[in-house]
C-alpha cells in the first residue's frame, strides 16, 4: 500500500518544512531510499528494493544530473552489485573516492556487512573489499557514514551489546582491510532501547555537533527522521582595541558570521564602554567576527572551535582596528558608489540589448568616470550556463561590446574602458538546485560587471 519514495528540500535552515517528491523516473511497486550526492550534486547513488513474503530483494542505483534533470536511474553494474545478493544503502565520502554501503554477499562476517568501493573520477567502482571483522560481526552492519575531518566511519548494528534494536557505533581508521579502531557505542541519547540508524552529520569540522538520525523510538512501527544538535555552548570574550594606542574602541559593532555557510549570519553585537564583547554561540565551529566603527577600517576574527580540543571558550581576544585616512576614506566613498552602478543585468535569453535599468546604472557609471579621470574600467561579461563554452564567450563579447559602446557615446574615452568576456564561467547563484532548474538564477547571471583595474 505505501512505497519509499525519495524526497528533496530546498530550505536548509528547515528542511522539513519544505519538501517535495524528487523528480526522478520511478518504477512501480519498488521501494527507494538512503541516497548519497558527489560533492558537486551531480551524480546520485541511491537504493532500489522489493519486498515480498518477507523476503528482501535490494541493489544500488546510479542516476546523474543533467541540464533537463536526473536521468533515468539504472542499476550500478559489478562489483557494487553481485548477482544472486543485496546491496544497499550507499554512502559516499565527501571527497568522492569511497563508497560504502551494506551487502549480504558472499566474504564476510556474516550477515549484512559493511563494504567500501573505491571509485575513479567518473564515479564508476574499482575495487570492492570488505571493511573487516574489527567492524563487521556475525549479525548486521548497515547504514554507514563517514566523517571526513575527524576520519571516523559511523554505522548501525544489531550484532553488539547494546542498549536494544540497531545502535548506532562510531570507529576511527581509514579504508585499509586493518586500519579501523574497535567501534564504540555512541551511547544516549543518540541511541535507545529501540532501533537508530542512519546517522549523518551536518557539520564538516565536528561529527557529533548538527546531524541528523532515524529512530522507531517514539512509533509503535516505523522509523520517524530527527535532527541533532549537541548540548554545546561556545564562550568568546575579548576586547576592540585601537591598533595604535591600543586604547578600546566603545560602540564597535559586531558581526559573527558562520564560516561552514557562506552568507549565514549568527548574531550581531555591540561592544561595551570598555570595547568588550562577551559572544555565547551554539553548535557553531567555525565562524568569523567582523568588527566595524565609524572612521575605523573594518577588521575581523576567524575562529575554528575544532582547534581548541573541547575547551569551551577562548578568551582575551583582541581585534585591533586601523584609522582611514583622508586617501582611504575617499577611495572607501568611491567604491562604494561604483557598487551602485558594477553590475548590470536584465539582459534577455540569448540577448545583448541594453534594458531601461541597465541604461540608469551605464549613466550612473558614466558621470562616475567624469569626475575620475584617471579611472579605467574593466567591462566583464558573463551568460548562464546554457550552451557551449565558445558560443556563451561571443554572446558574453556582445553584451560587453554593448556597454561600452553605449558609455563612449555618454563621452567616455575607449582607452579607459577594457573588455573581457567571462561567459558562463561565474555564476552569481547556482542554476541547478536539488536537480531542478532555477530560472531566477540563470536571469541573474546574465550580467556585465565592473571593477577598477586603475586609479
Amino acid at each position: 500500500l505505501y512505497l519509499n519514495t525519495l524526497f528533496e528540500s530546498v530550505k536548509y535552515e528547515d528542511p522539513l518544512s519544505v519538501s517535495e517528491p524528487m523528480n526522478i523516473s520511478s518504477q512501480r511497486g519498488v521501494h527507494e531510499g538512503m541516497a548519497t550526492f558527489t560533492r558537486n550534486g551531480k551524480t546520485m547513488f541511491f537504493t532500489r528494493w522489493t519486498k515480498k513474503n518477507g523476503v528482501t530483494n535490494s541493489a544500488i542505483f546510479i542516476s546523474r544530473l543533467s541540464d533537463t534533470g536526473w536521468t533515468t536511474p539504472v542499476e550500478a553494474p559489478e562489483p557494487l552489485n553481485l548477482a544472486g545478493t543485496n546491496s544497499a544503502q550507499p554512502s559516499l565520502t565527501s571527497d568522492g573516492s569511497y563508497l560504502i554501503f551494506s551487502s549480504d554477499r558472499p566474504g564476510g562476517s556474516g550477515g549484512y556487512d559493511l563494504w567500501s568501493s573505491s571509485l575513479d573520477t567518473n564515479q564508476e567502482s574499482v575495487q570492492v573489499r570488505n571493511l573487516g571483522n574489527v567492524i563487521n560481526t556475525v549479525n548486521d552492519e548497515e547504514a554507514p557514514f563517514f566523517h571526513n575531518k575527524t576520519r571516523t566511519l559511523v554505522f548501525s548494528t544489531n550484532g553488539r551489546v547494546g542498549m536494544g534494536g540497531f545502535d548506532i557505533f562510531y570507529a576511527k581508521g581509514n579504508f585499509n582491510m586493518s586500519g579501523w579502531e574497535k567501534p564504540i557505542n555512541a551511547g544516549a541519547p543518540l541511541n535507545s532501547s529501540k532501533d537508530d540508524m542512519y546517522y549523518v552529520s551536518t557539520d564538516e569540522e565536528q561529527l557529533w555537533n548538527t546531524g541528523w538520525v532515524s529512530s522507531d523510538r517514539s512509533s509503535a512501527c516505523c522509523l520517524a527522521l530527527f535532527s541533532v544538535k549537541e548540548k554545546n555552548a561556545e564562550f568568546v570574550n575579548g576586547v576592540v582595541v585601537d591598533c595604535k594606542t591600543k586604547l578600546p574602541l566603545a560602540s564597535t559593532v559586531l558581526t559573527v558570521s558562520d564560516m561552514s555557510h557562506p552568507g549565514r549570519m549568527l548574531g550581531k553585537y555591540t561592544v561595551d564602554s570598555a570595547g568588550k564583547f562577551a559572544i555565547e554561540l551554539h553548535n557553531a565551529s567555525h565562524f568569523k567576527i567582523t568588527a566595524a566603527h565609524t572612521a575605523y577600517e573594518g577588521g575581523s576574527l576567524a575562529i575554528n572551535l575544532d582547534q581548541l580540543k573541547k575547551n569551551d571558550s577562548l578568551n582575551n581576544q583582541i581585534i585591533c582596528l586601523n584609522t582611514v585616512t583622508a586617501p582611504q576614506k575617499e577611495t572607501e566613498e568611491l567604491m562604494k558608489e561604483l557598487e551602485n552602478s558594477s553590475r548590470v543585468g536584465n539582459f534577455a535569453y540569448k540577448k545583448a540589448a541594453l534594458s531601461d535599468s541597465a541604461h540608469d546604472k551605464l549613466d550612473s557609471l558614466s558621470r562616475l568616470l567624469e569626475r575620475y579621470p584617471e579611472m579605467v574600467i574593466q567591462v566583464e561579461g558573463y551568460t548562464d550556463g546554457i550552451g557551449g563554452e565558445k558560443y556563451n564567450i561571443n554572446l558574453a563579447q556582445k553584451r560587453v561590446d554593448a556597454c561600452i559602446s553605449y558609455l563612449v557615446s555618454r563621452g567616455v574615452p575607449a582607452n579607459r574602458l577594457v573588455g573581457k568576456a567571462m561567459g558562463k564561467c561565474c555564476p552569481l547563484r547556482p542554476e541547478i538546485v536539488y536537480g531542478k532548474d532555477d530560472p531566477e538564477a540563470r536571469k541573474i547571471n546574465r550580467r556585465v560587471e565592473y571593477r577598477v583595474i586603475r586609479y
